[in-house]
This record gives structure tokens, sequence and C-alpha cells, in this order.
């Protein structure tokens, strides 16, 4: 399946891929032994990651805003939920995973409610778990996906210095998908997906998010308008 091409986007690269074809990539990746970053982009995750450079990076729009922006730049692409490609991974194609992110509940939970095609290889807490921890168990079962929940920006960063570090590891920053693996959370409603309202969805219960949310959405509508 040819893929198509990175395009420009504000300060970064960004592959307008489906779903389909974010599975495709982390299949062939893996399958021929490579390694690489998956990252969704949306107001949060471009708001914390100015600046940094990232390796191995693989950006995708995942949010209404971000496909958005990227239509105001001339820019056609497909918008792809995150926790919709996870889950879409981890239901259909064998392989093995590391999950890293949460407190001890949201380990415990990931191993206890964990069902799919993929197996559980290690859940790792991440607020102890050290870089080296991570590298170590995925080298134990690597190729293999290492799915970071550590939170927007941190979580990018962190599989930008450990996928340099291994052979075969495809890593996803996955946000908050993690406590949804662990039964913390409910994942949103279709009709919420489809319509791209996952943010709004994530804040509700937070009157701390929506702060959040107004710090990135304001700076990347005045980039994109710019």
């Amino acid at each position: 399946m040819r893929l198509p091409s990175a395009v420009p986007f504000l300060d970064r690269e960004v592959y307008p891929w489906t779903k389909e074809e974010a599975i495709g990539w982390v299949k062939t990746t893996l399958g021929e032994g490579g390694k690489g970053n998956l990252f969704t982009l949306n107001p949060e995750t471009w708001n914390e990651t100015r600046g940094d450079t990232l390796a191995h990076a693989h950006w995708i729009p995942e949010s209404v805003m971000a496909v958005w922006g990227m239509k105001k730049k001339g820019i056609k692409a497909p918008r792809t939920s995150g926790a919709d490609l996870v889950f879409s991974l981890l239901e259909r194609h064998s392989v093995p995973v590391v999950c890293w992110g949460g407190d001890l509940d949201t380990v415990q939970g990931i191993e206890a409610n964990w069902c799919g095609e993929a197996s559980i290889a290690a859940a790792l807490n991440g607020y102890t778990s050290s870089l080296e921890e991570v590298v170590e168990a995925c080298r134990r079962v690597e190729p293999c996906l290492l799915l970071a929940g550590l939170g927007a920006g941190r979580q990018e960063r962190a599989l930008s210095l450990i996928i340099p570090l291994l052979k075969s590891v495809v890593g996803i920053g996955v946000g908050g998908v993690l406590d949804i693996l662990a039964g913390k959370r409910r994942r949103a409603p279709r009709w919420i997906v489809k319509n791209g309202l996952e943010a709004v969805w994530r804040v509700l219960p937070s009157g701390r998010r929506w702060k959040r949310l107004a710090q990135s959405h304001i700076p990347f509508v005045k980039e994109v308008l710019r």
C-alpha cells in the first residue's frame, strides 16, 4: 500500500493518513523490523511540542481543529481518532504491547482488563518507571508496540528518546487511552467520536482541563490564521 507523503503544516511535517493507512504503516514497520513514532496532532499536542525536535516522528491529524487548520492552509487531510486507532490495532492485530503511563491503579487495571488480539507484555507506572525500565521491557518482546500515556508533550518527548535505542518498536502517544484500557474511564460515545468532539468529552469531568483547552486552542488558531 502506497501511503501519502508528509506535508508541511505550521512547524512540522504531517502525514494525511486515514486510520487504515496508519494501521498499515504500523504493521509494515514492525513486519520489516523497523521503528518509528506515531503522534496524533491536535492543538494541545502541537502547543506542548512547539520547538521540540522529535525523533522518528510521524504526525497524523486527530482533531477537528487540526483538520480545519490544515484546510485553511490548503491541505486536505482526513481525521483519525487516536483512541479509535489504538483500539483497532489492539483488537485486530497480534502484537506484543508495552503500556507506560498512569499510576499503580492504572497499571493493575490494564493487566486485569486486557483483551483483544494483541498481548500485554508489560504495564509500567508512568510516575515511577524509568526510561531504562521501559527500554528493557520493549527489548524483551520487540518487535512491539509501546503505548505511552504521559500527557501531551511529555509522552512525545519520552518516546523520542526511547525509540532510537530500540531495534523494532512503534511508539504511540496515547494520552488518556490507558485510563480507558484500565477501566477507569469510558470511551467517548460513537456520535462524539464521529463528530470530532473527543476533546470536549475529555474535559467535561475536570474544570482545570477547560483552561488547558483554551491555552492550547487560542495560540493554535492564531498560528493558523497568521
